[in-house]
C-alpha cells in the first residue's frame, strides 16, 4: 500500500501517512478512471489511422484495440462519444 501511495498516486511522504483509507481509495479510482481514459485515447487514435484500410462498414470499438476497456454501455445515447469513467447524466 505504501509503495502504490507514494510511487504510483505520487503522494509526499507525510501525505500518505495522513491519508484515510476512504481517501486512498478515492484516489486509486481517480487513477485507474485516468489511466483507462488514456487508453481509450489511444485506441480511438489507432482506429481512424486504420480507418483508410478498413474494409466499409466494419465496426471497430476501442474495446478490440484495449481488451482491457469496457465496452460502451447498452442504450448509450452514442457510443461513439462514451468514455471509461464517463458519468451517467
Amino acid at each position: 500500500m505504501w509503495a502504490v501511495g507514494r510511487y504510483d498516486l505520487r503522494l509526499p511522504e507525510g501525505a500518505f501517512w495522513r491519508t484515510t483509507p476512504r481517501e486512498f481509495h478515492a484516489l486509486l479510482e481517480r487513477r485507474n478512471d485516468a489511466t483507462l481514459r488514456a487508453d481509450w485515447r489511444v485506441a480511438v487514435a489507432v482506429i481512424h489511422l486504420l480507418s483508410p484500410w478498413m474494409t466499409k462498414g466494419t465496426k471497430v470499438q476501442p474495446a478490440d484495440i484495449f481488451p482491457n476497456l469496457p465496452q460502451p454501455r447498452e442504450g448509450a445515447a452514442n457510443p461513439r462519444v462514451w468514455y471509461p469513467g464517463a458519468k451517467k447524466r
